[in-house]
């Protein structure tokens, strides 16, 4: 049915990409327009970072506040998040403050209102979960205004309000930004202030359609594709497809409309404003982008610091738990860690137990795997799969890991990292040189997928099957990891060779760039 959609549709979309594109450059072109005046600069040395709590999308800021609490410590960092991350904060200026004794405390500021993932209504990953490419396409486009913005207008509203409090009694020299913080980006940009946009993803996710000669529809993949890059001639009328329809659901979806209404009728400007993320002369952006194992660009915009990989790496395996670590240290160690969000049911925990049961008896690897739940999956459902390597302590199952993941994969004992696709789990693997077997279930993850098989670091684990797996194809991919045969030991190798055009921590490579302007303040 989705391909016949596409037959249908491929005409029309043929011909409105391009008015699309101009829509798009015309909307940036105004966003232009509105650089040209001298950002709002306040306190020297003085940072507020406004972010979400999902790991997902913080990590980066908690990594970069714990490099400028270690190495900055003159500065002072007001926080403003919900309440759930503050124990993360206060955990990272303990970590720092072992280097760094006159390190400052953090401030929080405790936000109102839902936070992000509240807002969406979505507690499970499995309400997320879409095939990748035209099949899951309208889904895509649904989830990704939501996940734009899935406060409602009276929320927005609160949260805004709140921030731009902050901000006036604060003065920071500059405020540090996650982009899926709508509210904080709105209030931030409200009020003139210099900023900084710190992201998990790489430039091709943010800057794909800055390129020049429309290259965005027809040469990087559309988010939630899968493509190969560059976009093979068979796949560029789909991803044409995928791009004009994701383009014009993102200006014309009705509520995301009707957000943007009842918030400029309350003095907003330009509220969620999808197309004009990075301004230039209002502050810059960072990214954790590694050129050795992301996507190039023709054309980078101004004020564009990439640092590769941020991650947070307070204390080692060892000091987080000795007994873990010691248990590392038996045998070439399998991570199975498919993010904060991801859930899983009856038929995923069989196909995931099964195929380590496979990989167990072929091969003389152990597994630690971070099992979260669905309700209604029980320990009669996967267990006695498994049940002999859990006995003999091949294989642990928790549902949450007692030691950092970062700290895990730099025991050096980690020879494969399993996950779903994430830019920090993909940017981690990539820090420690670790190959990666990746099971995306839905948005931008299977870019990543895609990415690891392209540049022969990993597989893709779920490519015939995604969003859920196959008892047969994870199996075979698990196989080809860790199974010591060519395959393997070359992805390993690549992985290693990556890791070694890393120069510095990009949490320091962030720290310096945010505290160079944070000097600037009065």
């Amino acid at each position: 049915m989705a391909a016949t959609a596409f037959k249908r549709a491929k005409p029309f979309f043929a011909c409105i990409v391009g008015l699309i594109a101009a829509v798009i450059s015309f909307r940036r072109g105004l966003g232009a327009q509105s650089e040209q005046f001298t950002p709002v600069i306040g306190k020297n040395n003085t940072i507020l970072f406004i972010t979400n709590i999902e790991h997902g999308l913080s990590n980066v800021h908690v990594a970069t506040v714990y490099s400028l609490l270690e190495r900055h410590p003159d500065i002072t960092i007001h926080f403003a998040s919900w309440s759930k991350i503050k124990p993360k904060i206060d955990r990272i200026t303990t970590y720092a403050r072992r280097k760094t004794p006159q390190a400052r405390s953090v401030v929080f500021h405790d936000l109102p209102g839902p936070n992000f993932q509240e807002a969406s209504g979505r507690n499970s990953s499995l309400s997320w979960m879409q095939p990748p490419g035209i099949a899951g396409l309208t889904g895509l486009n649904e989830d990704m205004a939501q996940f734009i913005s899935p406060w409602s207008g009276e929320d927005h509203l609160l949260i805004y309000e709140s921030i731009r409090d902050h901000i006036r009694n604060i003065d920071p020299a500059i405020v540090v930004l996650d982009m899926f913080h709508r509210p904080g980006m709105d209030a931030t940009r409200g009020d003139g202030r210099l900023h900084a946009i710190l992201s998990p993803n790489v430039l091709a996710d943010c800057f794909a359609g800055d390129q020049p000669w429309l290259k965005g529809f027809w040469k990087f993949p559309a988010v939630g594709s899968g493509h190969e890059f560059p976009v093979p001639w068979r796949d560029i009328p789909t991803n044409i497809y995928q791009m004009g329809s994701f383009a014009w659901t993102m200006m014309f979806n009705a509520e995301l409309n009707e957000k943007r209404k009842f918030l400029a009728s309350h003095g907003l400007k330009d509220p969620i404003n999808f197309f004009n993320i990075h301004q230039p002369g209002k502050g810059a952006f960072i990214t954790q982008h590694t050129p050795a194992a992301a996507i190039p660009l023709d054309f980078l915009p101004a004020n564009v610091t990439t640092t590769g990989p941020i991650v947070i790496s307070g204390t080692s395996a060892e000091e987080q738990d000795p007994e873990l670590a010691a248990w590392l240290a038996k045998a070439p160690t399998v991570l199975v860690n498919l993010g904060s969000l991801f859930e899983y049911d009856i038929g995923i925990a069989q196909d995931m137990a099964g195929a380590l049961k496979v990989v167990m008896e072929r091969t003389d690897v152990q597994v630690l795997w971070k099992l979260n739940r669905a309700a209604s999956l029980k320990d009669e459902d996967w267990k006695p799969l498994v049940d002999v390597f859990i006995r003999n302590d091949r294989l642990r199952v928790s549902k949450w890991l007692t030691v950092d993941p970062t700290a895990l994969l730099e025991t050096g004992n980690i020879v494969a990292s399993v996950h779903h696709g994430g830019a920090n789990c993909y940017h981690e693997a990539i820090s420690t040189g670790v190959p990666q077997l990746i099971l995306p279930a839905w948005l931008d993850l299977y870019n990543y997928a895609a990415r690891v098989e392209a540049i022969d670091i990993g597989v893709w684990g779920n490519r015939q099957s995604a969003p859920a797996f196959s008892l047969s194809e994870l199996s075979s991919a698990f196989l080809k990891l860790v199974d010591g045969g060519s395959a393997s030991l070359l992805m390993s190798q690549n992985a290693k060779k990556i890791q070694r055009t890393i120069s510095r921590p990009g949490r320091d490579v962030a720290a310096d760039e945010i505290a160079r302007l944070a000097a600037l303040g009065h």
